[in-house]
């Protein structure tokens, strides 16, 4: 065989190694804290490589990471994090909103000197959340039936006002409920997230029990989105009280 020829026989059969361990190769991309941050406050992003089936390679891996955080509301965009980097780096976001963390890995086998063949997977995409604290607006609550209505009610349906409404915006809202005073509980004290462009959103019929005196708490977290991309994140929060004669 021909120098020539063994060059090529080489890169070739580095390339196909290259291209058997991409599809035998699994990335698992983990952050913490797991969820949801705020901006400028730092997030560890870790990878941890897997394999689809037992294998033995006679030429090892390469590895390099790529790291994006896309931006999937109030707009969308992608921000690289880090390039070439290795397993793990530190994401510091600037922006709020809702994200999906990705890492891409780029595989080389040891050796393989060109580029034209080397391949990549993704991660799982992490959905993630960064808010960004600052003014959000003017809470206003309001509850049906009102705030000591007597006898006492078997479920109350909240509403939450940001003040003043500002056309072109869009709002994510999240509530919590939880025991205040006495025995009284909501059913349930999280609630689904509401994204919406209303700068109004009504919880309807949360369950209470028992029917006994005392109060709940709930806690209205609002992020608002302005047109230009920007996301602003305010808290609140309010007392529904159980009266019994």
């Amino acid at each position: 065989m021909s120098k020539r020829n063994f060059q090529m026989f080489v890169f070739v059969a580095l390339s196909c190694v290259c291209s058997a361990q991409a599809q035998n190769l699994t990335i698992k991309l983990s952050a913490s804290p797991t969820a949801e941050s705020s901006t400028g406050a730092p997030v560890q992003l870790k990878t941890e490589v897997g394999y689809v089936k037992p294998t033995v390679s006679i030429v090892a891996p390469h590895l390099t990471y790529s790291y994006q955080a896309r931006r999937t509301w109030p707009c969308q965009e992608t921000t690289v994090i880090a390039q070439n980097a290795g397993p793990s780096t530190t994401w510091l976001p600037a922006k709020g909103g809702e994200f999906e963390l990705v890492a891409i890995a780029t595989i080389t086998p040891q050796g393989l000197v060109s580029t034209d063949h080397v391949e990549k997977i993704t991660s799982n995409p992490i959905r993630y959340y960064v808010t960004n604290p600052g003014q959000a607006g003017s809470f206003v609550w309001s509850f049906s039936p009102p705030d000591g209505t007597t006898p006492p009610p078997s479920s109350v349906s909240v509403t939450l006002s940001v003040l003043p409404p500002s056309p072109g915006y869009s709002y994510r809202y999240k509530l919590r409920c939880t025991n205040f005073l006495g025995l009284v509980t909501c059913a349930s004290s999280t609630f689904a997230v509401v994204k919406s462009n209303s700068n109004s959103n009504t919880w309807s019929n949360i369950g209470l029990a028992p029917a006994s005196a005392g109060a709940v708490s709930f806690q209205g977290f609002v992020d608002v989105g302005r047109p230009d991309c920007s996301v602003v994140s305010g808290a609140g929060q309010a007392f529904y009280s159980i009266i019994v004669h």
